[in-house]
């Protein structure tokens, strides 16, 4: 299933992975076999870079870093907290940095996965991607619980200025029937007391096979 929903999907998608610890989620997210997706890695030693056949660049070499990076609709970068995404600048491209978590192999798996899922799954309402591209900013996180409200509850942490945020965005993924209306309004009441100056908006997504569990995907600006 998780291999269809990328080969229906026609943004092109990236996932550069910096120095290490960028370099251990690469190989574990190529280990997934997520299909429509191309993988780097950028490093001062790429030697870790085992199960990654092409798109080894050394940090030295930016230029053919930007080179085979090309353009891209969106472009994930993994690891390094500090990397300057302005060398990016150029490539036309969404980017966003995945935040470090613990098992953060399997957060940056899940973290993919779901973001890219907001586009692939079927839903109502759906949140196209000029609208990510427009509100995804200073903040951006993904949790998971029983219930919706429960993934927001837990997206929510240490949310440094995300009460001056002025637009914020997220997307649900759980089963039919599991989000109602008054999960919504919860949900919005929750987020406007947190940020009461922000324009909230969300989307749904429905995946079938994930019982009764439920995602949150948050973006503030």
């Amino acid at each position: 299933m998780f291999e269809m929903l990328y080969t229906k999907l026609f943004l092109k998608i990236k996932v550069v992975g910096i120095d290490a610890a960028g370099i251990s989620a690469v190989n574990y997210l190529l280990e997934k076999n997520m299909a429509g997706i191309n993988f780097f890695a950028f490093a001062e030693d790429i030697s870790q870079a085992k199960t990654l056949k092409e798109h080894k660049i050394l940090k030295s070499d930016t230029e053919k870093f930007l080179k085979e990076i090309g353009k891209a609709d969106l472009i994930f970068i993994v690891g390094e907290k500090d990397f300057d995404v302005d060398i990016l600048k150029d490539s036309g491209a969404l980017i966003i940095k995945i935040p470090h978590k613990d098992n953060f192999e399997e957060f940056s798996y899940k973290f993919v996965k779901n973001f890219v899922e907001i586009f692939t799954l079927p839903g109502y309402p759906k949140i196209d991607f000029p609208r990510i591209f427009e509100v995804a900013g200073n903040f951006i996180d993904f949790a998971e619980n029983s219930t919706p409200i429960d993934a927001m509850q837990n997206v929510i942490h240490a949310t440094e200025n995300f009460g001056e945020s002025k637009k914020i965005l997220f997307n649900v993924t759980t089963s039919a029937g599991n989000f109602s209306c008054e999960d919504a309004d919860e949900i919005v009441n929750f987020l406007q007391r947190l940020a009461p100056n922000a324009e909230i908006s969300f989307g749904c997504s429905i995946d079938n096979f994930i019982g009764d569990e439920a995602k949150i995907v948050l973006m503030a600006r």
